[in-house]
C-alpha cells in the first residue's frame, strides 16, 4: 500500500471519529410541534394536551391559529405567573358581579379592565392574532419547567 493510500485511509478514519464524537456530545435538538386553535374564550392544543413540560435548551414550535371572531392573546407563562393572573381575574370579576355586571355586560367590562402582563417576568412567549390570522412561533427554554 502506497503512503497516499495510507494517509487517504487514515484521514478518512478520522474524520468519522470526529463526527461520530461531535454527535455523541451535540446530538442535533428535536424541535417538537404543537398546533393551537384559538377560538371565543378557549383554546385547544390539537396534539397534546396543557400543561406541556419542557427541559433546559428544548425548542418547541407553535402553529397558532385564531379561528374565532375576536383577537385573541395566546401566552406561554411560567406556574408563578399563571396563578397571578388568575388570582386578578377572579378578583376583578367578583367586583364586577359585585356591581350587578353580568353576561355580555360583564364580558365587556371585564375585557376593559383586565389588565395582561406583556412586560413581566414570567411572560415566556406572547401572540396576538386578529380573526382568521395564523402564525407559527418558536421558542427555545433556558429552565426547565412546566408551561401554562
Amino acid at each position: 500500500m502506497s503512503n497516499r493510500a495510507f494517509l487517504f485511509g487514515s484521514a478518512i478514519v478520522v474524520v468519522v471519529l470526529v463526527a461520530l464524537v461531535f454527535f455523541m456530545f451535540f446530538p442535533a435538538t428535536e424541535v417538537k410541534s404543537y398546533e393551537v386553535e384559538l377560538s371565543d374564550f378557549v383554546f385547544v392544543l390539537k396534539d397534546g394536551e396543557f400543561p406541556i413540560k419542557v427541559k433546559v435548551g428544548e425548542t418547541i414550535r407553535f402553529k397558532i391559529r385564531n379561528v374565532g371572531g375576536f383577537e385573541h392573546e395566546f401566552m406561554i407563562v411560567t406556574a408563578d405567573m399563571k396563578d397571578k393572573m388568575a388570582d386578578e381575574a377572579l378578583d376583578l370579576i367578583n367586583s364586577l358581579m359585585d356591581m350587578g355586571l353580568s353576561g355580555e355586560d360583564l364580558l365587556e367590562e371585564f375585557e376593559k379592565r383586565f389588565e395582561t402582563h406583556h412586560e413581566e417576568e414570567g411572560v415566556l412567549l406572547e401572540v396576538v392574532l386578529e380573526p382568521g390570522e395564523e402564525t407559527v412561533v418558536e421558542i427555545v427554554f433556558e429552565e426547565p419547567g412546566t408551561c401554562y
